[in-house]
């Protein structure tokens, strides 16, 4: 009979409707648990923009609009298109990043920043406009 426990179940749920989103849900954890809970929507980050872009050697800064209760920022980089392929270079803890390259090189870079809550939750990415070095 393991089937009409589960029907009874989803029977359940679509009863309860609206009434189940507005609902306090308590949630147990096993003690020394590593989960996550988060309320809310997370708004991806403003469209980052250069604040220098400069050769020999290559000095990049970015800087885009906080996402509202973001924790920190994934950011990749592409010197291939706008749209990728992005290799991930670093996860940082506000809206800007200053980044200089090791070797002096004549390159186009655009920037994907995605906001990020704990370790679990993404919001939707901005890429940047590009710069030439």
């Amino acid at each position: 009979m393991p089937h009409k426990r589960h029907l009874i179940a989803v029977i359940g749920v679509a009863l309860a409707g609206a009434a189940a989103l507005g609902a306090t849900w308590a949630v147990p954890l096993v003690s020394a648990s590593t989960a996550q809970a988060q309320s809310g929507v997370l708004t991806a980050p403003g469209i980052p923009t250069f604040t220098v872009c400069k050769p020999h050697p290559v000095s990049l800064a970015i800087a885009w609009t906080a996402s509202t209760h973001a924790s920190s920022y994934s950011i990749l980089t592409s010197i291939t298109a706008s749209t990728g392929p992005f290799t991930s270079v670093a996860v940082v803890p506000s809206s800007t990043l200053t980044w200089t390259l090791p070797s002096p090189g004549t390159a186009t870079h655009w920037f994907e920043i995605t906001a990020l809550v704990g370790t679990n939750w993404m919001a939707t990415s901005a890429v940047s406009t590009s710069c030439r070095t």
